[in-house]
């Protein structure tokens, strides 16, 4: 398993927008993402 840095660092600028400034819809994309999970 290959865990790009860059991306864990996307994940947890997200989370801590939602849970910091109560934003709900926020998103991140990225390669890690299937079609199907960029679409939503």
């Amino acid at each position: 398993m290959v865990i790009s840095p860059l991306i864990a660092l996307m994940k947890d600028q997200v989370q801590a927008i939602v849970r910091d400034r109560g934003f709900r819809k926020v998103a991140y994309l990225n390669s890690e993402l299937s079609l199907v999970d960029a679409k939503e």
